[in-house]
Formats: C-alpha cells, structure tokens, sequence
C-alpha cells in the first residue's frame, strides 16, 4: 500500500479517530494525535504507512490500557493479558507496559502491596491465599514473597478480623454449629486449622459469656500461636 493522500475525514462514530484516503480510495484509519502531521497531497510509502499504523496501534493500546486501570490497580500480566485479547501485538504490547512503568502506573510491588491491604481490610483470607491469588494475577514469586513478609497482618490477626465480620450471625447458635459453619468459612479463606480453633474458641468464649470485646483481645497472640 502506497500513494497520495487526497483526503482525511473524521470517522463518525469517533471524533478522536480519522480515515485516510489515498488515491481517493480508503486506506486505513488513525487516531487524531497520529495523523496530525499528514496533509492532503502528501505522499506515503509502504514504510511510511507502517510506521504510521504501528504508532497507531501504541496509542490506541495506550489509551485501552490507562482506560483499564481507572477502575482498580493491575499487574503487568492482566495489562498484558487485556492487550492481547484485543488482538494487539507484542511489540505495541510491550511498548505500552514499558511506558506505564516509567510512568509509574504499573508496578507489580505495589499492585501486590495494595491488594495485600485491600484483602486484610475488606476481605481477609491467609498468606497461602494471597500467595495464590498473586500468582494467578502474573506476580512473580520474589515479589510476593517480599510482599508478604512486609504484610502488617499476621494470619492470626486476619482470621480474627473475618469472624468479627461475621460474629453476629451466632449470637443464637450452639457451639457445634458455630464450629462448623464459621470454622468452614475460615477454611476456605485458606486459613490452617490450628489458627481457625484459635478463633473459634475465643468466638465461642465471646458468645457463650455475653462479651461485647471484639474476638481475641483477651488473649495472647504469642501464646496462642
């Protein structure tokens, strides 16, 4: 593909995007900051034409990516994943994600950092979760590991969290259902049994004495682990 421009018009259903004649016939379209140095009779060879459509590819990349990450933090791999599914290339794809990075909005310590805190704050589960969850997000192992070793919740202290979340849905239960249910519900928050009978004694001694105290304050976590 080759030739003379004889017209760039705005596309309809997108102002920010133009179609590209040549030889008054339709070439291809770019996005408007692209194309803002073509004019009409200006000559474009096969290259050029390249050029121009890679250019187009990172910014439109560009633009779906910065677009992703309004709606929470992301790791490289789920940027890298979403590029991919809307079929761009590998060299646009690796292009945009080294952009971000040294724009610093991608990062994977601190994406694995967030969502450590987010979890132990709205929706605690283990370290091995964690561990899971970050490494089905693209997380490589070092990172997490030296996420989790700065995490400011201990394991113990998580679970406790969840079954205060959940402590007054028992209030009327016997001690066999609470074992069971909230137990079951800690263990498949990933947290071993050892640290869910913790929890679940000092949830049952809440309860069965009429204790108003959140789960665990009487009780001394280096003893209890």
């Amino acid at each position: 593909m080759h030739g003379q421009i004889s017209a760039i018009t705005p596309q309809k259903k997108n102002q920010r995007r133009v179609n590209v004649y040549l030889d008054d016939v339709f070439a291809f379209g770019l996005s408007a900051q692209v194309a803002a140095g073509l004019n009409v009779g200006q000559h474009l060879g096969r290259d050029e034409i390249a050029t121009l459509q890679r250019e187009d590819a990172y910014h439109s990349a560009m633009d779906l990516s910065l677009y992703f990450l309004q709606a929470r933090p992301r790791s490289c791999w789920e940027v890298e994943q979403r590029l991919r599914k809307k079929g761009f290339d590998a060299p646009a794809i690796e292009r945009v994600v080294q952009r971000l990075k040294e724009l610093d909005l991608l990062d994977d310590r601190i994406f694995a950092k967030q969502w450590i805190e987010n979890r132990d704050t709205f929706r605690p589960r283990s370290q091995q979760l964690l561990r899971q969850e970050l490494r089905r997000k693209g997380v490589a192992d070092p990172i997490i590991a030296e996420s989790l070793d700065d995490r400011a919740s201990t394991d113990l202290q998580a679970a406790r969290r969840l079954a205060s979340m959940r402590i007054d849905r028992f209030r009327e239960a016997d001690r066999d259902e609470i074992y069971k249910k909230l137990g079951g519900y800690l263990g498949r928050r990933g947290f071993s049994w050892s640290t869910v009978r913790v929890v679940l004694d000092e949830v049952w001694d809440s309860i069965s004495t009429g204790k108003d105290t959140p789960v665990g304050i009487n009780v001394n976590e280096e003893e209890a682990q």
